[in-house]
């Protein structure tokens, strides 16, 4: 099994692409998100655990704190990736 992570901006047309991939039976998105469309915001919970600049986010501050980060990343990884503890 290969794992494969869409990063992308906002209204990049990433939905629509996945979307469109996930047409094909050998591709499954992930099972557990608490996002919409099968979003993880994967990039963005790891952004602020790696303390990148905020400027780089819109208004130019972190969307979630680092610990609510954590948490959700956790629960992503526990919850989709078999044998992760």
């Amino acid at each position: 099994m290969q794992t494969v992570l869409l990063l992308s901006d906002k209204s990049s047309g990433s939905t629509a692409l996945q979307y469109e991939l996930l047409r094909h039976p050998s591709i499954r998105a992930v099972e557990y998100t608490m996002h919409n469309d099968h979003e993880t915001l994967y990039w963005v919970k790891a952004a602020v655990l790696l303390e990148q600049p905020a400027v780089d986010f819109v208004e130019g501050r972190w969307p979630i704190r680092p610990r609510e980060a954590r948490r959700d990343l956790e629960a992503l990884l526990h919850q989709n990736v078999p044998g992760w503890t």
